[in-house]
């Protein structure tokens, strides 16, 4: 289950997509790159993040994301970086 957040910083409308963990194998990621290019598309946001607790790898094989992400299980961590990597240019 993902949360999304949406706001407006500095005239810009942002977004936050939280889950609690995400898989980091090469195609977990592209469909969650996918996910998220849709949502920046549908609610027409300048940038979207995805924020999570936990990143695990089930065949062992780590992808790069090609999006921005946040992997804190620190809450305050988690929601100070997001914002950093959304308004900071």
């Amino acid at each position: 289950m993902d949360w999304k957040i949406i706001f407006a910083a500095g005239g810009e409308k942002l977004g936050i997509v939280g889950r609690d963990m995400i898989v980091t194998d090469k195609m977990w990621l592209q469909g969650a790159q996918a996910n998220l290019e849709k949502f920046i598309a549908e609610k027409q946001l300048e940038e979207a993040v995805l924020v999570t607790r936990v990143a695990h790898s089930a065949s062992g094989a780590l992808g790069t994301p090609g999006f921005l992400l946040v992997v804190s299980d620190q809450p305050q961590i988690a929601a100070r970086t997001a914002f950093e990597l959304l308004t900071t240019k």
